[in-house]
């Protein structure tokens, strides 16, 4: 995993019925992925609520406070990119 500094930090909003939640969810650079430019901006934030709904989907809670992180790889950034065309 690359030094924090490195990472790009993006709040999701989360609704069901009449509960909101805001989470931040932290995206790090795998040490082979170049320097994000701002055409992929996109791709990382799709891939955040992916792995968003991948939590949820396996029984992580919103309510409960909990950093959110993962590394995104050139792997992940090549099938979002290909997802596009």
């Amino acid at each position: 995993m690359v030094p924090a500094d490195l990472a790009l930090i993006g709040m999701i909003d989360l609704k069901r019925g009449l509960e909101q939640h805001s989470v931040i969810v932290r995206s790090y650079f795998d040490d082979e992925v170049p320097p994000p430019q701002s055409e992929d901006n996109a791709f990382i934030a799709r891939a955040a609520v992916d792995y968003l709904s991948h939590q949820l989907n396996h029984g992580w809670n919103p309510s409960l406070p909990q950093e959110l992180a993962f590394t995104i790889t050139n792997r992940m950034l090549a099938m979002y990119k290909k997802k596009d065309k």
